[in-house]
C-alpha cells in the first residue's frame, strides 16, 4: 500500500450493546443464542432498541479491560504498520454510549455529568496514545448530535473535540 502512495490507516472499536447482530445484508437485530448470538455489554443496561438484546452494565473492572484492549489493539496496529488509527465513538457504538446520556444512566464517575460521560473516551484516547508513535495521528470518530431531544448535542462535541486534541498532544 505504502509502495503505491497510500496510507494505511486501521480503525479500533468496540460495537458494546450494538454487537451480537445479524450481517446487515441478511436482517437486523440480535442474533438469538442459538444463531451464536453472544451477550452484549454497554455503560448502562439500555439496549440500543426495544428489540436488541439487553447489554449487562459494564463494572469497572469490564471498563479497564475493554481500555487494555483498546491499547493491545493500538500495539497490534502499530507493529502490522499502519501509519493512522482512528477510535471509534460514534453510531451507538461502546464509546458512543458512554457519551449520550440516552443510553449512560451511570451513577458513578462515568455517568451523569459531561465530564464523567466523556471519561471513557478520554482514557480510550490515552490507552491508544500510550501504544500509538507520537508523530502518527490517532483520530477519534463522534456521532455530533444524537438527533434526539435530551441526547449528545453538536455543543458537546464541540467541548469534545477540544479536550480530545488536548489529550492526544500529551
Amino acid at each position: 500500500m505504502k509502495e503505491r502512495g497510500g496510507v494505511p490507516g486501521i480503525q479500533l472499536a468496540h460495537a458494546g450493546r450494538k454487537a451480537s447482530t445479524a450481517v446487515p445484508w441478511l436482517g437486523s437485530g440480535s442474533l438469538s443464542d442459538a444463531d451464536g448470538g453472544w451477550a452484549t455489554i454497554g455503560p448502562s443496561a439500555v439496549p440500543f432498541s426495544p428489540s436488541d438484546r439487553i447489554p449487562s452494565a459494564m463494572t469497572k473492572s469490564d471498563i479497564a479491560a475493554v481500555l487494555d484492549a483498546f491499547h493491545a489493539a493500538a500495539v497490534r496496529a502499530r507493529e502490522a504498520g499502519f501509519d493512522v488509527v482512528e477510535l471509534h465513538a460514534a453510531h451507538g457504538y461502546l464509546a458512543h454510549s458512554f457519551l449520550s446520556s440516552l443510553s449512560n444512566r451511570r451513577e458513578d464517575e462515568y455517568g451523569g455529568s459531561f465530564e464523567n460521560r466523556t471519561r471513557f473516551v478520554l482514557a480510550a484516547l490515552r490507552a491508544v496514545r500510550a501504544a500509538w508513535p507520537g508523530d502518527r495521528p490517532v483520530f477519534v470518530r463522534l456521532s455530533c448530535t444524537d438527533w434526539v431531544e435530551g441526547g449528545w448535542t453538536p455543543g458537546e462535541s464541540v467541548d469534545l473535540a477540544r479536550r480530545l486534541r488536548d489529550e492526544g498532544r500529551t
